[in-house]
């Protein structure tokens, strides 16, 4: 009740466009579902958004198909070590953004985020193998056993496995 009266203060109660001639009546702009709006936005408008968007408009815009929009998404000074996470456990966004994740040194002190990275199937090898000596011993076990990543990092984490067992 109060977010509808929250509506009403705000443009007189008006949510939808009627057109006259038609007899149709539609959604206004600024009430479409984000990602309709997203849709229907240029590429710059799209760039302006990784800017001054929230945490929800750069997570729709890290899985753009133009990786320009999606580079910008990722490196918004705004985005957090906690949307970098949920960026890196999406398998809809591209080698390059996981490649960015995995090197940006300020959000690598975070674990979950390694694992993310390491799960996932798009992360670049290179990536994968250098945060090995890191992961522990169950985590390697489920990585070795995962048929999501590729055979190099799942024998190298089987590698690794068997060494911890042998100390």
């Amino acid at each position: 009740m109060a977010f509808v009266r929250a509506l009403e203060a705000d443009d007189g109660g008006e949510t939808h466009e009627t057109d006259p001639a038609e007899g149709t009546e539609a959604l206004k702009k600024k009430y479409l579902p984000l990602s309709n709006q997203v849709a229907n936005m240029s590429v710059q408008e799209k760039l302006r958004l990784t800017l001054t968007g929230n945490a929800a408009a750069r997570a729709l815009l890290v899985r753009d198909s133009n990786k320009q929009v999606s580079f910008a998404a990722v490196s918004s000074p705004s985005t957090t070590e906690a949307e970098a996470n949920n960026m890196a456990h999406s398998r809809q966004v591209g080698e390059d953004i996981l490649r960015f994740i995995g090197n940006k040194r300020e959000w690598l002190g975070n674990y979950e985020l390694k694992k993310a990275l390491m799960f996932n199937p798009k992360t670049p090898v290179g990536i994968s193998m250098k945060f090995l000596a890191h992961m522990h011993a169950s985590d390697l076990r489920d990585l070795s056993r995962s048929r999501g990543v590729p055979a190099s990092v799942k024998s190298a984490a089987l590698q690794r496995l068997n060494k911890k067992g042998n100390q």
